[in-house]
């Protein structure tokens, strides 16, 4: 174990910039994580014109990932492909899912696991989220469980095709792809389930979920989302 030690003088105190690069090495202090800060490094000063020779840029204003994002959706489209959207449907539970300021003190950490959280795209980058909170912050509070199951629920309704899940007045619409081969395969799935799913006779490929108290309807919708891979 090596230790280091960073002295600066208080009276002149630290520009943003250097507030900044100090978070940065404080935050990624874990073994290998030279190339994590170096990273944090290109977002904070720019990593530079990509046709021009100056080594500075306006990655401060969007983030490396979303800039890296951009620029590859640009050269996708002079070239004339296609980009596949990752974008997860969007879903709000009718219950806390937050971090609260007690399990993570530091604001740059707790937007830093936001943002994991919000660029996951798969179930293996999501467990280990989970698995990093509880081996630095301890025991996973109940607005951060609830926090996790709702990007796990979004991912499985990626994974079948759900464009958009949302909730008012007790129940939650579900809405798939518009598709009529799809019909008889959501209408099995109704009578599997009739007390708690119906589906709606306006359109025929929303399906509405009813629901009652949170951890019910919290596991209710997991085991819709389970029956809806199989079917569709």
């Amino acid at each position: 174990m090596a230790y280091a030690y960073i002295f600066y003088p208080t009276k002149l105190g630290l520009s943003e910039l250097a507030k900044d690069r100090l978070s940065a090495i404080r935050e990624f202090s874990d073994l290998g994580s030279g190339f994590r800060i170096a990273m944090r490094d290109m977002e904070i000063r720019g990593v530079g014109n990509i046709l021009e020779p100056e080594q500075h840029g306006n990655l401060v204003a969007v983030g490396f990932d979303l800039y890296c994002r951009l620029l590859q959706e640009t050269v996708a489209n002079l070239r004339g492909e296609k980009i596949a959207d990752d974008t997860l449907p969007a879903m709000d539970l009718p219950c806390d899912t937050y971090i609260p300021e007690g399990y993570i003190k530091d604001i740059a950490q707790r937007y830093a696991v936001y943002k994991k959280l919000s660029s996951c795209k798969d179930f293996n980058v999501l467990q280990e989220v989970k698995e990093e909170l509880a081996d630095r912050y301890g025991k996973i509070p109940m607005p951060v469980q609830r926090l996790l199951e709702l990007f796990q629920m979004r991912l499985m309704a990626k994974k079948v095709g759900i464009t958009s899940l949302s909730i008012s007045k007790g129940y939650m619409t579900i809405e798939l792809p518009s598709d009529e081969k799809l019909i008889p395969k959501v209408l099995s799935l109704v009578t599997t389930f009739p007390e708690y799913l119906t589906l709606n006779p306006r359109k025929t490929n929303c399906l509405i979920l009813k629901w009652t108290e949170e951890e019910e309807g919290i596991g209710f919708l997991k085991e819709v989302l389970r029956e809806l891979e199989k079917v569709l």
